[in-house]
């Protein structure tokens, strides 16, 4: 199902609000955002019916905060004035980025550019609540935009029983940095 959303992405801490408009005429629409609160999904129809309603569960937000680090090449101002965020290699030649205890691995293609990331324990939202699953995004078509190299495409996963199920694939059509 096609859609379109608009992200924001903060440069100074860990939160983002992505809200998007699906299905014929963009009748339903959706609010996924880390903030000081935590993390919250909301989905409605006709922007007053409730279909999901989710915030501030500790699963949420651990989801939530990773999506934000595997994000991070989406911003990357923001590798270098968030100061809660911490970077250790790794053997294979990638790098984790934490936020506390929540770590997402970033993985290089040849040019140096971030291609992947990966979250061994990510929590997949169940009928039955939250498990913790792989999951990978994989970011291609990389061009100049505003001075900085982004990816403009891009995929997501879930990894279950060794099978990768893609779930969104992405294009980055528009970009910008705005103060604060």
């Amino acid at each position: 199902m096609q859609l379109t959303a608009q992200q924001t992405i903060a440069l100074d801490r860990c939160a983002f609000d992505w809200r998007a408009k699906l299905s014929p005429l963009g009748i339903i629409s959706v609010v996924d955002r880390l903030g000081e609160a935590g993390g919250e999904l909301h989905v409605k129809a006709l922007g007053f019916l409730p279909i999901i309603n989710m915030a501030n569960s500790a699963d949420l937000t651990r989801g939530e905060a990773m999506r934000f680090l595997a994000e991070l090449p989406w911003a990357p101002d923001a590798i270098v004035s968030n100061q809660d965020l911490r970077w250790t290699d790794t053997d294979e030649g990638g790098l984790i980025v934490s936020w506390g205890d929540i770590a997402v691995t970033l993985r290089f293609n040849a040019a140096g550019l971030v291609d992947q990331a990966f979250a061994a324990d990510r929590p997949r939202a169940v009928k039955s609540g939250f498990v913790p699953t792989p999951w990978r995004g994989v970011f291609s078509d990389f061009r100049m935009i505003s001075g900085r190299i982004l990816h403009t495409k891009a995929s997501a996963s879930w990894i279950i029983g060794g099978a990768e199920d893609i779930y969104g694939e992405f294009q980055l059509t528009n970009w910008r940095l705005e103060d604060c």
